[in-house]
Order: C-alpha cells, then structure tokens, then sequence
C-alpha cells in the first residue's frame, strides 16, 4: 500500500468514527426520553364499591382508556360501563366513592406540572364542577427511594378542602386568596347515574417551561462530562458495564385465608397439630412488601358430590399473616375482591386491619389479620386500621365491619376454588420483584409449620460511572428539591460517553499502526 492509499485509509477510519457519536448520542436520547414516558388514566369507585376501574387489567370491572402525556397540552381520559349491560347501569351505577386523575411517576420528573379539569360528561350530559381541582403529589411524604403519582383528586369522600402541597396554574393554593375555592370534592357525586361512558376532559401546563431550562443545563454538563472521560480513559481500557443494583428481600410471613363453611365442613384452619383437619387445599402468599397478593382455597379433592353437597356458606373467613404483628405493626390488608370460581362475592362494608389479639405481651408473636366474615364479632375492633388510618378517628367509621359478606350469597355454595385478592399496604418497602418467584405455593407440613419467617437476600452493589442519562436525571432532581419535590429516583442507562472515547482511541491507535508499518517497510 503505498502512502497516499493508506492516508485515504486513514482518513475514511476517522470520518466513520465521527459518525458515532452523534448517532450514539441520539440513542441515548431516545432511551432517556422512553424512560419519562407517562400515562394518565381516570382512577373510579362506584358508590357501592363496584364497579371500579384502578388501571389494574385484573381486577378491573369497568374499561378504561389511557392518555399519552407528552407535553403542555389538553388531554382525555374515559371510562365505559358498556360490558357491564344495561341491568347493571341502571341498577348499580349510582354514585361515586373516589374519582381522581392520577399520572404515575410524574411528580419525580414533573414537580410543577397542573392538572387543570376542564369538563365531566356522563354520556350526553354535562357533570357541573362546583369547586375548582388542584393538583398534589399522591403520598406527601416523599422518601428518597421512592416515585410518586402526580394527582388531581374529582370526588375524593375521605378528604375536603385542600393539601399543604396543593397546586393550580397560580401557584401553591395556600398562597392564594381564594384558596376556598379548591377542594377534593369537586363534583356532586350524586349526578353521576346510570351512565355508559364517563369522561373528563383536562389540560396539562408546567412541563415544556421546566423542559426548556434543563435542556440547556443538560447540554452543558453533557459536554463537560464526555470531556473528563475521554481525557481520562487510556484506549486499551473495556467500556464499563452498570451494575444492577438488586432489591433486597424481606419476608413478612406467609399469608393464608382462614375458612370454615357452614356447618364446619370442609375448612381450612392451617392446623400445624391435626393437619388432618384441613379439609381443603390451600395456596399460600409470601408477602415481601407493598401490593397486590392472592390467597386461595380449593374443594376439588373432595369430588363432584361433596361440594354440590356441602359448600353451602361460611362460618368463619379470614386473611392471617402469623408473627407479623410484632415487626410490622403499621401494615394494612384491604380486601380487594372475592371470587368463588367465576362468581364475585359482594363486598357489603368494608374490611379493617387488627391484631388478632388485642393484648401484645413482649414474649408473644401475633398475627396480622383481617376478619372477612366472622359471625361471633359486629363492628370493628379497638385496634382497626386502614388505609387512612385508625378506624375509630374516621368520619365513616360505621363502614367498617368484621362481617364484610353476606354468608348466605349464591356464589358461596357449590364452588370449587375460593380466593381473595388483597393489597398489602402501610411498609416501608414495596413488593420484591428482584427474581421471578411464585407467589402462591401449595400448603405443605412446612409452610404450615412456619409461623414467623424473616429473611433478607444481601444485596450486590457495583459502583457506576456517571452516564449522560444519569446527569439529566440528577439535574431534574436538584430541580425537584427547589421547588419542593425531593427524592427522585435518577433513571440509569449504560455510559454511551465511554465507548466513543474508547472507540476514537482505538482509531488513533490503528492509524499509529498503519503508518509505523510504512515506516519500517
């Protein structure tokens, strides 16, 4: 190769790098910009508690439909009660308990962003709003491990007024004059009847303003950072990998459903003495946090005939998750549903939290509990909890019940598999999902004989170099604790910075060869 050649060589090598970098640099642009992808969706509860829509696939008995937030913008989201029939909207939707417009994930990214209600319809007419809406992070106390929901609550019967963290387009609602105006409540719930398909219409502003200044931080940090890593990294160094960081895992107990039928045959007690007694199958969940979990009972073994026969009701139901009371005594279950093979059991009050015995000696291990239908008890308990609280400090107390079925519903008699569905709230730690794990297992001698179960997987960390990703998050994040949204969570992609530096070292490196081999021939 003579020496022209080998400089043409050389000349197109560097050209192909300097390509690289932009179209790396619009990789990582577009995974940062998939990372903040947000979904807004109409959260309901009928009055009566069904039916509702959570955005849970599941468990959700109304369809919903979903909006894209991609910027300041008007915005939809609706709900149809179409499946339901036309029996069911004239009969059982009647009200609301709890309506909200909720973005998950937006108030790490998003502080200042307003939710502003435009306008309700309930199919062809027009749902008055009688207050004004304001927009407030889901849970007011913001940890630094933890991503919050940005919300706007429409009917919320829990709450009035408004929170110390309220916001509209004028600013913090406390600062306002007419802070009166904005409340939790705002609609009539009782206009909402018998209709088909419910939407609310609404506009988004606090985002593009925030965009626009950290962009122009971001560039500039960006070209600082890829200068001190090209500078520092020597050419024959490998790209580092990130680490992932795995969740750590604790296990709360092992829940179970407590049942006896009516007439005390067949049931499930998890009688560690007389296993024999248990006359029913039972899976177990492993509660490793907050969520969502699912207990069941099956009759199958007991044939065809015994269960058209003699599952007739209950005597005694129940969610049981032995020895944790002492540890976690803050941790709430509420009921989320109950089916009897394709039949739903009508919830008729609401569940409440308790220890299963009030009296907590220090030598004792007791059992978290949630009574579903408990014939010798009415009401609830000193000790109940929920959701917002203890239940005997609540306005609706009298909602609360240790009887929460009818025993003699038509789903409960000739099923083959009972289960319930249940939310376990009120920890310090969300549900583990580090592993793929079964959450219900069979009950066997020794989960039965496991009462009290704790265990902790040690946690492998790595140090990571800083990605430009990591800087635009940590940037957003600083943004957030000015304006009183702290603890967000940065999102991590691989360090595109490093491959470039090492791939132009590596150009470099190959021209230095060419051209040391020309000198020697």
């Amino acid at each position: 190769m003579n020496f022209k050649k080998m400089m043409a060589a050389f000349t197109a090598i560097a050209a192909c790098a300097s390509l690289c970098v932009p179209a790396m640099a619009f990789a990582e642009d577009t995974a940062a910009a998939e990372s903040t992808a947000l979904t807004a969706y109409l959260d309901f509860t009928n009055s009566g508690w069904w039916p509702a829509f959570h955005n849970d696939p599941e468990n959700d008995t109304l369809k919903g439909t979903v909006a894209e937030i991609t910027g300041d913008g008007s915005y939809t989201v609706s709900l149809s009660a179409a499946d339901l029939g036309e029996e069911a909207i004239q009969n059982s939707i009647k009200g609301a308990e709890f309506m909200a417009i909720y973005i998950p994930g937006a108030e790490a990214i998003y502080p200042n962003l307003v939710i502003t209600v435009d306008k309700i319809t309930a199919d062809d007419k027009e749902i008055p709003l009688i207050k004004k809406n304001f927009t407030n992070c889901e849970l007011e106390a913001k940890e630094a491990d933890r991503t919050y929901t940005t919300r706007t609550n429409i009917y919320n019967q829990w709450a009035s007024g408004y929170t110390s963290d309220a916001r509209c387009v004028d600013g913090l609602v406390s600062d306002l004059p007419n802070a009166d105006d904005y409340d939790a409540q705002i609609i009539d719930p009782t206009e909402l009847a018998a209709w088909t398909n419910l939407t609310v219409d609404f506009t988004i502003t606090g985002m593009t303003a925030e965009e626009t200044t950290e962009t122009e931080s971001d560039s500039e940090t960006e070209a600082t950072e890829t200068e001190s890593e090209t500078e520092s990294v020597p050419a024959t160094e490998e790209p580092t990998q990130e680490a992932t960081e795995k969740q750590e895992k604790t296990v709360v107990g092992n829940s179970y459903l407590d049942f006896v039928d009516g007439g005390w045959y067949p049931m499930f007690r998890n009688n560690t003495q007389k296993p024999e007694e248990d006359t029913l199958k039972a899976t177990f969940a492993e509660i490793t946090g907050n969520g969502t979990y699912t207990v069941s009972v099956s009759a199958a073994d007991l044939g065809e005939e015994t269960i058209a026969n003699s599952v007739s009701g209950v005597e005694f139901m129940a969610l049981y998750v032995p020895g944790a009371e002492k540890d976690y005594p803050e941790m709430v279950l509420t009921v989320d549903s109950i089916k009897a093979d394709d039949k739903e059991v009508k919830l008729t009050a609401k569940n409440f939290t308790n220890c299963e015995l009030e009296k907590k000696e220090e030598d004792r291990t007791y059992t978290t509990r949630t009574n579903i239908y408990n014939q010798w008890a009415s009401g609830y308990t000193e000790d109940a909890r929920c959701v917002d609280g203890l239940v005997s400090e609540l306005p609706n107390a009298d909602e609360y019940d240790c009887q929460i079925i009818d025993p003699n519903d038509e789903a409960l008699k000739g099923w083959t598999t009972l289960e319930v569905t249940f939310t376990v709230s009120g920890l310090s730690f969300d549900k583990y999902v580090g592993e793929e794990t079964t959450e219900t297992t069979e009950a066997t001698e020794t989960t039965k004989a496991t009462e009290t179960t704790k265990s902790t997987t040690s946690t492998t960390k790595a140090t990571t170099k800083t990605t430009t990703a990591t800087t635009k998050a940590t940037t957003k994040a600083a943004s957030s604790a000015t304006t009183g949204s702290t603890g967000a969570e940065s999102p991590k992609t691989g360090d595109a910075s490093l491959p470039v530096a090492a791939g132009a070292a590596a150009v470099v490196a190959a021209a230095a060869v060419l051209i040391t081999k020309k000198k020697n021939n």
